[in-house]
């Protein structure tokens, strides 16, 4: 039981709790809470239950270090994490769209813009002849 011990102590500095915070919390001494950590005395199912829930840690990890898993689950994450990367390879391909597009129009606005300047050029050129 010395992995519980020491999760405890570990879930305790998670929460940022003292001892002294934590006993208050379970209505325990200070004492208890520091055997409990020194793994000379072990809390009772509810407060390893209420510990690991005011943390958000499964009571699998808080009592043996360990994350059982749970095949559903992880079919569910496996299916989510498909879902993911697909919904982000169709995104950046609706990206690279529109990239290609943004430089289509901006090479349009700098052709129209070089045929611009040529005009106003010749229109320069017009201008200096008529005036002569």
């Amino acid at each position: 039981m010395q992995i519980l011990a020491e999760n405890i102590a570990l879930v305790r500095n998670k929460l940022e709790k003292t001892q002294q915070e934590i006993a208050e919390i379970f209505g325990v001494t200070v004492t208890t809470v520091a055997n409990w950590e020194k793994n000379r005395r072990t809390p009772d199912i509810e407060i390893l239950v209420e510990l690991s829930q005011m943390a958000k840690v499964s009571l699998d990890w808080l009592i043996t270090g360990k994350i059982f898993k749970d095949e559903a689950i992880e079919d569910r994450l496996n299916n989510i994490e498909k879902k993911f990367e697909e919904r982000i390879t169709k995104l950046e391909a609706e990206n690279y769209r529109y990239i290609k597009l943004v430089e289509e129009k901006e090479n349009k606005i700098a052709e129209l813009e070089g045929q611009l300047l040529v005009r106003f050029a010749l229109a320069g050129e017009l201008d200096k002849k008529l005036k002569k």
